[in-house]
């Protein structure tokens, strides 16, 4: 939930597959190469778990992760009220 509420366009399949690849770091999305992140991400969404998370969708492509990336830089850290 921290991952989606910090970085604003994010869906929820697209934060539950991020969590379950381990990034949930802003800062550590940001600072990788989208070839790299799509790299990341590939055997979750074609594991067992990660067809689940997609429930039909397609897999994720270089131009999506890119525009995570990108959220992710512009992304601020949330402060407690």
């Amino acid at each position: 939930a921290r991952l989606m509420c910090q970085v604003s366009g994010l869906q929820d399949f697209t934060v539950q597959i991020l969590v379950g690849c381990n990034l949930t770091d802003p800062s550590q999305i940001a600072q990788m190469k989208p070839k790299d992140l799509l790299d990341w991400i590939t055997p979750f969404c074609d594991s067992k778990e990660g067809e689940q998370i997609l429930r039909g969708r397609s897999q994720p492509d270089l131009g999506e992760v890119t525009r995570w990336i990108d959220w992710a830089a512009e992304s601020r850290i949330q402060e407690a009220a």
